[in-house]
């Protein structure tokens, strides 16, 4: 009797559809994970700013500030300092993210919207933080900022009278 297949066998199929489920599910979460990494680097390297700025603030002769705000397609933090006839001139830009958004409030950071901080250099508490815009108007009343990609939020929260901040 000569057998005539035409056809997949029922064992067959469902191999194939386990080794699909697999990858399938693998590259989810690995797309989850560069979500998350870049999300995580966002946050870092802004932290990383402001501990610079608070270092320079508190060691260094001078007065220093930190202005985050949007230069092309990237978010930088530029360190300047006041020069001797009180203008502030840029030190140090710093890439921050070129993906990502970074928010106070309703306020988006943009290339004419920017957030600013600085310490005292009496006792390390924040001096200003504050959101401005290229008009001059501002906002000292600065309690968070957003740091957000792809859904995954992150808020550093800045407590004031301590010049500390955490992340929530």
């Amino acid at each position: 009797m000569k057998k005539n297949n035409k056809g997949f066998s029922l064992i067959e199929v469902v191999v194939v559809m386990a080794i699909m489920a697999i990858l399938i599910g693998s590259s989810v979460s690995i797309y989850s994970s560069i979500g998350r990494n870049r999300q995580k680097k966002l946050v870092d390297t802004t932290k990383d700013v402001i501990n610079t700025l608070k270092s320079d603030s508190l060691s260094k002769e001078g007065s220093y500030r930190l202005v985050i705000k949007k230069s092309g397609d990237a978010y930088v933090g530029v360190t300047q300092k006041k020069n001797a006839s009180d203008v502030w001139e840029d030190k140090k830009t710093t890439q921050i993210s070129d993906v990502g958004t970074i928010t106070e409030g309703s306020n988006s950071v943009t290339e004419t919207d920017w957030i600013i901080l600085a310490f005292n250099k009496s006792d390390g508490s924040f001096q200003t933080v504050a959101w401005a815009d290229s008009t001059g108007t501002t906002s000292t009343d600065v309690k968070d900022l957003v740091l957000e990609y792809k859904g995954y939020k992150t808020t550093l929260h800045f407590v004031k009278n301590t010049g500390k901040y955490y992340v929530g």
